[in-house]
């Protein structure tokens, strides 16, 4: 019989973010379907008596330094992880629970409430992890692009909140005065934002070359696109360095292409329906005899992507990387560009010009935003430095910043 109970003293990273309140259990039993019921602040609630042995905080079934459950499915039957008895401690701060196997679980009360299964408690705990939201650009002349030092974004949690609110809510933001040179390795080091690299490498530069393998390598104006939208595993969020930047040109054009969609849809609605339901095939091929490896990725798409709630939510489309191959018939892709034609007037339309200089980084969402660059001469050297990172990463280290700002430790992120 085992008779092992909490680990007491252990701190749970996920309550960080919800409301510190006094609680008491006033009641606890097992039902006759073998749920555990409390009764906490006078609120009745219920929770599964499996659920209730798989949350069990003793040595044997939790590790507190990893935070983390150990397996035992393999190793108990699932007739003994029914509950057996039910007894609120004598101040009502815990509940102490026992197994029909004699296993014993204990619960703090607000650690408990918590993790109440309530439509109230879901919302609770959704809205305190929610950092922000996305807010759609207003008019080009109204459109105001947030401008921040480096230092600030990598060395202090204000900033850094800063950064990452302005990317979610605005799909953009500008890092100014980085220090000179490669910044990628400092930058990753403090911030831990990077991304598994892909086939153009961990990061890369964006230079005229005499003999280009991508059109970005020339000197010629860029029309609006997405970065690589031939992957199946999306790009998040672009970093652009500008290490050097030429005096005439070179102005990088932005738009707010889901604002832009949501527009077309009103507009025309047909347009829209081709939009996001018919595929363009977009494919990166490199076969120069300088290039090595060579490479052939492709990938089927409607340009405007929606979520599961049926709004748009990521944008498909690089005129450059539009393969000559369509899946689909003559009327199809008839239909198809003029509604494209439509859609690029639109992104026009509300389109801001940034002229930025050495030392600024423009950071953005490359599924939101769609963006381009004007011509420039061939006579000043232009070089940024690129790579992307995952919004995965961006929301874990703001989660992680807000701890850590709750107990006063220095560090953004530990090198």
């Amino acid at each position: 019989m085992t008779t092992i109970s909490r680990q007491d003293g252990m701190d749970f990273f996920a309550d960080s973010f919800l409301p510190k309140r006094e609680v008491v259990i006033q009641y606890a039993a097992v039902t006759e379907q073998g749920r555990l019921e409390v009764v906490i602040n006078g609120e009745t609630l219920q929770y599964p008596g499996v659920w209730v042995r798989q949350n069990c905080q003793c040595p044997e079934c939790f590790n507190p330094v990893t935070q983390s459950y150990i397996s035992f499915l393999k190793k108990v039957a699932y007739e003994n992880l029914k509950l057996k008895s039910a007894e609120v401690s004598e101040t009502g701060d815990s509940v102490r629970c026992e197994h029909t196997d004699g296993h014993i679980t204990e619960f703090d009360a607000l650690w408990l409430y918590n993790r109440r299964m309530t439509k109230d408690g879901a919302k609770e705990r959704q809205a305190t992890l929610k950092i922000s939201t996305p807010v759609s650009w207003p008019n080009p002349s109204d459109m105001v692009v947030k401008r921040i030092s480096y230092k600030e974004v990598t060395e202090t949690y204000e900033g850094f909140e800063t950064f990452g609110k302005s990317i979610i809510e605005d799909g953009i933001v500008i890092m100014t005065e980085a220090p000179e040179g490669q910044v990628f390795k400092d930058f990753i080091q403090k911030t831990g934002l990077t991304r598994t690299a892909n086939h153009y490498g961990e990061f890369w530069y964006v230079k005229s070359e005499p003999n280009p393998t991508n059109f970005a390598y020339t000197t010629s104006e860029l029309d609006f696109h997405i970065d690589q939208p031939y992957l199946y595993n999306d790009l998040n969020i672009q970093v652009l360095h500008f290490i050097n930047q030429v005096t005439v040109g070179g102005e990088n054009i932005m738009s707010d292409a889901v604002k832009a969609a949501n527009i077309l849809k009103e507009r025309n609605p047909e347009y829209y329906h081709a939009l996001t339901t018919t595929e363009f095939v977009y494919e990166d091929l490199v076969a120069h005899e300088t290039h090595s490896p060579q490479f052939f990725l492709t990938k089927s798409t409607p340009v405007i992507n929606l979520d599961e709630n049926g709004q748009p939510k990521a944008i498909k489309w690089s005129h450059s990387c539009r393969s000559s191959f369509f899946n689909g018939l003559p009327e199809q892709y008839e239909l198809l560009m003029k509604a494209a034609q439509e859609y690029h007037k639109i992104l026009y339309e509300f389109a801001i010009e940034i002229k930025n200089q050495p030392g600024d980084m423009m950071v953005f969402d490359n599924r939101r935003l769609v963006h381009g660059r004007k011509a420039f001469g061939s006579d000043e050297p232009r070089l940024i430095e690129g790579w992307y990172f995952d919004w995965d990463m961006l929301y874990s280290f703001l989660r992680v910043a807000k701890i850590k700002k709750s107990k006063d430790e220095n560090m953004l992120i530990d090198a």
